[in-house]
């Protein structure tokens, strides 16, 4: 599984779970992390085969060539991520419930003194501002917990 390492330091401490897809199961992250810290700030956990092979399940694994070394996305290219806010996650009748928080945004300014632009880049999260398209009336979470999520570019205006 890949995070950020301000994520997994807590494996230890903390009981970080993770599902796979239509399993239904949700499983402890035990294994110690491998841990870039900041300003990298990501980490790579196992997931054991006895738990991937423990349920039938709809996940695959992240081909490498999916990842790039280098963020350059076209100017004002749509990005999406869908993360796990901690609003939208809790444990009810002995199970793990999280609802995904899909977003579709462009890559901002870094903000003052946060970040180094050459490993991170920012997505501006304007709950209040966002459009949920659930056709709901909740507003959108708070960002706590969308850290870790992948950032797929879309590359739709690179091929527009």
């Amino acid at each position: 599984m890949l995070t950020n390492e301000h994520v997994a330091k807590f494996v230890s401490k903390a009981k970080l779970t993770h599902s796979l897809g239509s399993c239904g199961s949700v499983f402890h992250l035990n294994n110690h992390p491998i841990v870039v810290p900041d300003p990298i700030d990501i980490a790579l956990i196992e997931i054991n085969m006895n738990t991937w092979d423990s349920c039938t399940h709809e996940s695959l694994p992240m081909p490498e060539e999916f990842f790039t070394a280098k963020h350059q996305p076209t100017k004002d290219e749509l990005l999406f991520t869908l993360g796990f806010a901690g609003d939208r996650s809790g444990f009810h009748f002995g199970h793990m419930l999280s609802g995904g928080t899909p977003y579709l945004t462009q890559e901002t300014e870094l903000v003052g003194e946060v970040g180094d632009s050459c490993y991170h880049f920012a997505v501006p999260y304007k709950p209040d501002q966002a459009i949920s398209m659930e056709n709901t009336a909740k507003s959108q979470p708070n960002p706590p917990g969308l850290s870790g999520s992948l950032v797929w570019n879309t590359r739709f205006i690179e091929y527009i």
